[in-house]
């Protein structure tokens, strides 16, 4: 259950200015990533406007086979990129522009695939993938990089890297060759001061949503109580900050909104097993953080 839901509707619908761009902050400019995270989380609310003006802005950011997270050509900075091209592709399925989709794919995935070049390209080259429904599989310079990038970061025990390399794996279809490792150490990382997820015991908010998301995916709990109270201080009355005390944002607000929606899917895993009688889980899962409600 998301908290305020009236009062985020409307701070990320005052987040959108003329154009149809949204902006991340009240006083922020606007542009295609806060955008995407605007429009998702309106989707989630149930509260989504189609407008034509934001349907117009993405196509805006289109080069050609890419997008730029800014209209304009690359001299003034509009420069295009694997990452931002997937965000252009998720907005307008977002947006239900299926026959746009149809004209944009087979040139984006093509240009994705050849200019990722680090581990958020890939990331969102998988998601537009997945969240698009494009039926021919991952690119395999991506899976093999994230294979390589999971085998580093379990070695290296970084919980970032482990957590979006084994997210991104499982998102392509692929099946992780040690997933009791990859939960372990994302798991290890939830080992800060506020109940977050990050590497050497600070957290952070993309840490921890792409913890959550992984383990969602590998249907392995966090501990409960302490991630919700890390949720907790990050709120506003507007929805959640980056970091406790913060302004309210609209990317902040999206992860912890999805981030919301995942562990209430995750709440059948404790249920099933009061169902089977499985009290020795049961009991690991409440000294864990588990919420007996």
């Amino acid at each position: 259950m998301i908290d305020n839901q009236a009062n985020i509707v409307a701070f990320l619908k005052g987040l959108r200015r003329e154009s149809g761009a949204y902006a991340d902050t009240s006083d922020g400019e606007p542009s295609l990533g806060p955008t995407l995270s605007a429009l998702k989380t309106l989707a989630q609310l149930g509260a989504l406007e189609i407008s034509q003006q934001t349907i117009d802005f993405i196509r805006s950011c289109r080069h050609d086979n890419a997008f730029s997270a800014q209209p304009g050509t690359a001299m003034l900075g509009a420069e295009p990129s694997p990452f931002a091209t997937a965000q252009a592709l998720i907005a307008l399925k977002t947006l239900g522009q299926d026959d746009l989709l149809r004209e944009y794919i087979p040139v984006a995935v093509d240009y994705m695939s050849a200019a990722a070049a680090n581990q958020f390209d890939h990331f969102m080259l998988v998601a537009a993938y997945e969240e698009c429904e494009i039926p021919e599989p991952v690119p395999q310079k991506t899976i093999a990089f994230f294979e390589q990038q999971l085998a580093n970061s379990l070695a290296a025990k970084n919980v970032l890297d482990t957590a979006i390399a084994g997210a991104s794996l499982i998102r392509a279809r692929q099946t992780l060759a040690n997933p009791g490792a990859v939960i372990d150490c994302i798991i290890a990382g939830q080992n800060t001061p506020d109940g977050g997820f990050g590497d050497g015991g600070r957290s952070s908010l993309l840490t921890t949503y792409c913890a959550v998301r992984a383990l969602a995916l590998l249907d392995s709990l966090p501990n409960t109580r302490r991630l919700f109270a890390y949720f907790d201080a990050l709120q506003t009355e507007f929805g959640y900050a980056v970091t406790a005390g913060g302004a309210t944002n609209a990317g902040a607000t999206y992860q912890v909104a999805g981030m919301l929606i995942w562990m209430a899917e995750l709440q059948r895993i404790p249920v099933n097993a009061a169902r089977q009688g499985d009290t020795d889980f049961l009991r690991e899962w409440l000294a864990n953080g588990g919420d007996p409600d």
